[in-house]
């Protein structure tokens, strides 16, 4: 789960930056390279959150 948190803390703080892009209007590139890489951390939580899923399902199937 510190894993997870570890994560989201970076799309927190990338969130931060895409704001920041946005109020100061950069650049369009700038602003799409930061959504790209939001998108690769959500993806990046999604699969830590289906494997501590997947792990407690065995965990809880064991104890069965």
């Amino acid at each position: 789960m510190a894993e997870l948190e570890g994560v989201m803390q970076r799309l927190d703080a990338q969130v931060g930056r895409i704001k920041a892009s946005a109020a100061a209007e950069t650049g369009r590139d700038e602003v799409q390279e930061l959504l790209l890489q939001s998108l690769a951390l959500v993806s990046e939580a999604l699969l830590r959150v289906g494997r501590d899923v997947r792990f407690l399902k065995l965990h809880f199937a064991e104890k069965a």
